[in-house]
């Protein structure tokens, strides 16, 4: 009996242990604070690839996403800046990844109204009525 009670103390000390570990891993996460001159240094693949062995040893999905992401500048703020750190990620991504943004024309997909057109496609417009009502006249 006291065996068993042993066994089971030592299984419930052991998950309680694996728990405080994945709160710790969470908190470490949502608490970087890193740097925008990290993500700065990248600029070639080899640089790349440096930076994300150096920051994804042990997690495999992580490493092949940071390697292979089209956006690393994005990649990048995310994992320097932890939850917390909102305002220095936004202002990382603002600072580093503006240029790929601009360079996307409505990347948002946005619409945007221009009156040009829309002179001319009413101008087309009238031009078709007048077509039509000078064709039925003759």
């Amino acid at each position: 009996m006291r065996k068993k009670a042993k066994r089971r103390l030592g299984k419930l000390s052991q998950e309680l242990t694996s728990v405080r570990t994945e709160i710790n891993e969470g908190l470490k996460t949502a608490y970087k604070k890193g740097s925008t001159e990290n993500c700065k240094r990248v600029g070639s693949d080899e640089d790349k690839l440096h930076y994300c062995t150096a920051n994804f040893p042990d997690n495999p999905t992580n490493l092949q996403e940071c390697t292979t992401s089209q956006d690393f500048c994005d990649f990048c703020c995310h994992n320097e800046f932890g939850e917390i750190y909102v305002q220095e990620r936004e202002n990382c991504l603002s600072e580093l990844c503006k240029k790929e943004k601009l360079t996307q024309p409505n990347a948002a997909g946005r619409w945007i109204w221009e009156k040009k057109l829309e002179i001319n496609a009413i101008k087309a417009n009238n031009d078709q009525k007048n077509a039509v009502s000078n064709n039925m006249g003759q």
